[in-house]
């Protein structure tokens, strides 16, 4: 028994609740393979080094926002779109902007 089917809500489908944490695996190998050829395409054909980051970083950015959407469409299909919000927001969108935050001070 993992630590994800012990802290489910009692308020959420268990099935539902498990499909929901498993998606930041699945987004996250389709923006590793994302990522990583739109780097070696940009590196074969010369492209600056600066402009390949900003590149990725969108990436990056495009992808987090669609797992955070396709989770919000996971979770409110067994619950009020109100709870699924704060939840997203206290699990998903917070902890992700102080990482970012500390990152851009530090």
């Amino acid at each position: 028994v993992g630590l994800t089917t012990l802290l489910t809500p009692n308020s959420y489908n268990r099935k539902t609740y498990l499909a929901a944490a498993k998606a930041f695996g699945t987004f996250t190998i389709i923006a590793a393979l994302l990522l990583f050829a739109t780097a070696a395409i940009m590196g074969i054909v010369g492209i600056d080094r600066q402009i390949t980051t900003q590149v990725l970083l969108w990436e990056i950015a495009g992808v987090y926002a669609i797992h955070v959407l396709r989770k919000l469409q996971i979770l409110g299909s067994c619950c009020s779109f109100f709870s699924t919000f704060l939840y997203l927001c206290a699990l998903e969108i917070l902890p992700t902007g102080i990482l970012v935050a500390l990152a851009v001070l530090f």
